[in-house]
């Protein structure tokens, strides 16, 4: 008899959440619902109700916000996920002859033929949803609410269902300029002096 059904709920959680964090320690950990088999980078935090499936990456000095899921997928460094965000869920199978997971239960939940692919210093407002198969290019926004569907290229701001370009943030020569600069790889103590001068270019 498995002890675990007569653990109570919250220390049940508690117990998980200290595990995570003893494997991550330099970390700013908040949820016991992150699975302790993930990649991380440097610093991130993760607040509170998140969950997080062991085959997703987190790059350095990304966070994710209340209540957000991550099942699958790659997330490069200074991203900013917003609350209550989908990523890279499983979908159900449309070959099948029924989509109920009960007819299909030998089929793992935690087999992705195509996680999602984000850049690095990607915003993704609160709710959306990314699926399967895309791709977002780095420093692109994800507006509130939005399902995205189809890639998304560097620096686009999208938005709706599905999601489409609203605008650019920069010009196509500072975006370029901003992708070459591959900005995200420096040191931190050396970051602010590397986008000041970079910025100094751009004028």
């Amino acid at each position: 008899m498995s002890l675990k059904r007569w653990i109570p709920p919250q220390l049940s959680k508690y117990i998980a959440l200290q595990k995570v964090r003893r494997k991550f320690p330099n970390h700013r950990i908040m949820s016991g619902s992150v699975s302790t088999e993930i990649e991380l980078g440097q610093s991130c935090w993760i607040n509170y109700d998140v969950h997080i499936g062991k085959s997703v990456k987190l790059g350095d000095y990304s966070y994710v916000n209340k209540g957000a899921i991550i099942a699958s997928g790659e997330i490069g460094k200074y991203c900013s996920i917003g609350a209550y965000s989908f990523i890279g869920l499983d979908e159900h199978p449309l070959n099948h002859f029924s989509t109920s997971p009960f007819t299909y239960q030998n089929q793992s939940w935690d087999s992705f033929t195509a996680p999602p692919v984000i850049g690095h210093d990607v915003w993704i407002g609160s709710t959306a949803v990314i699926l399967q198969g895309v791709r977002v290019g780095t420093g692109a926004v994800i507006g509130a609410g939005a399902i995205v569907t189809k890639d998304v290229p560097p620096y686009a701001i999208v938005g709706g269902n599905p999601a489409k370009i609203i605008r650019y943030r920069f010009s196509e020569k500072k975006r370029r300029a901003l992708l070459e600069s591959e900005w995200w790889n420096q040191p931190q103590e050396e970051l602010a002096r590397f986008i000041q001068k970079l910025e100094g270019e751009e004028a």
